[in-house]
């Protein structure tokens, strides 16, 4: 992946709640998950809905945030996927 998109992705996903998340969105892409990356970079995805989805979510630890994350981003896209 290369600076530029990285840079995008940490942009858009920014937050002040979870300062993580697009590091962990990051990590995940760069484990072989290129495919996954039009998803989260796509317009209709946009940090706030992503909060407002999580707030009665329950999650310990950061991978359970991760895939809350990316559950939501695959819903919003029409990709109906059980979570794991």
């Amino acid at each position: 992946m290369n600076e530029c998109t990285i840079w995008r992705i940490r942009e858009k996903y920014k937050n002040l709640i979870f300062p993580n998340l697009p590091v962990l969105i990051i990590n995940y892409i760069n484990d072989n998950h290129y495919n996954d990356l039009p998803l989260v970079e796509s317009k209709y995805i946009n940090i706030d809905d992503i909060l407002y989805f999580l707030r009665n979510k329950p999650f310990h630890t950061e991978k359970e945030l991760l895939e809350l994350t990316l559950w939501y981003i695959k819903i919003k896209h029409g990709i109906f996927e059980p979570i794991k």
